[in-house]
Order: structure tokens, then C-alpha cells, then sequence
């Protein structure tokens, strides 16, 4: 807590491993899953729900509106996402509302994890850049022409606060 701006998550799990059912419904009892999971967090996150909770990133999103810097946050969810289930981002902004937490959130149907049509990689970069650039008082930069960026994406705009700032 207090150490980042912002931040910006693309297709992220809010919980892993035995942390709640959301998670367990995104490790559908992989062996492959299990062994990544107890390489990156540990090998207790898969079955011990403690440890799992400590692992999670929704169960610490308060810690960061306690914060000196209150960050904003950004997240970008394909809705058919198999590896990190669509949940995983409405439980975020659950969260993020309720902590007081400005940022966006986008969905884009048709894509899984990670985006793969060319209007919505896009849209979804063109979306990061206003932010970020939003975030550090920067300028973004104009590319031109829109029309694929804007016109044939499939992104819905699920939740956008602004940021204030205490400065």
C-alpha cells in the first residue's frame, strides 16, 4: 500500500487456490494448474484456505485504500475467459467500489483470456494508454484514424470513476 499510482490488470484472477469457489471453479483440478500455483505461491495455496487468501490479490485490495497513495486501477477481462473466469473481475470491482478505489473496468465478449481480435487489442491498448496517461498528467498521443479502434471492438465499459487527488 502506497507504493504505486496505478495499476493496470489484464484478464486477472482476484483469488487462487483454495481461497473461495470462484478460484476453485478457475483450477477445475488441474494437475498443471496445482503444480504452477504451488511454484508461484506455494505449495500450501492449493488446499489450505489461509494460505490461499494470503495469496490472493482480492483480499488485499482494502490494504491499498489505507494507503497514502490511494491508487487507481484498471482492468481488462475477455468474458469468455477460461483460465481466469470473468467473476474473478466483477468480484474485483465489487471491491473496488466498496474501498473507494477509482479506475475502469472493460469486458470484451467474444474473447477469452487475453484479447485476440485486432479492433479489440486496439481499443484495450488505446484505453490503457488514456489512463496511464491520465494517472502521471501526461498527454496520450493521437494515432489518427479511430474508426477500427472505436467502431468494431466488442468492449463494453462495465464501470469508470475518476481519480481524485489529495495534491
Amino acid at each position: 500500500p502506497g507504493f504505486y499510482k496505478c495499476g493496470v490488470a489484464i484478464c486477472p484472477m482476484s483469488s487462487v487456490g483454495a481461497a473461495d469457489d470462484q478460484s476453485k471453479k478457475a483450477f477445475r483440478g488441474s494437475p498443471l494448474i496445482a503444480k504452477y500455483w504451488s511454484r508461484i505461491f506455494g505449495k500450501n495455496v492449493s488446499n489450505k484456505k489461509r494460505a490461499a487468501i494470503k495469496a490472493s490479490p482480492m483480499y488485499h485490495i482494502d490494504k491499498a485504500a489505507k494507503g497514502p497513495i490511494k491508487p487507481s486501477i484498471a482492468v481488462y477481462h475477455g468474458e469468455n475467459d477460461p483460465r481466469a473466469p470473468i467473476e474473478h473481475t466483477h468480484n474485483i470491482l465489487k471491491e473496488l467500489k466498496r474501498c473507494g478505489i477509482a479506475g475502469e473496468v472493460v469486458t470484451f465478449a467474444g474473447e477469452g483470456h487475453g484479447m485476440s481480435k485486432h479492433a479489440n487489442l486496439l481499443y484495450m491498448y488505446y484505453r490503457i494508454e488514456e489512463f496511464l496517461c491520465k494517472q502521471f498528467g501526461m498527454e496520450s498521443f493521437d494515432a489518427g484514424d479511430d474508426t477500427e479502434k472505436f467502431e468494431k471492438n466488442t468492449a463494453t465499459v462495465k464501470w469508470s470513476a475518476e481519480y481524485k487527488t489529495d495534491v
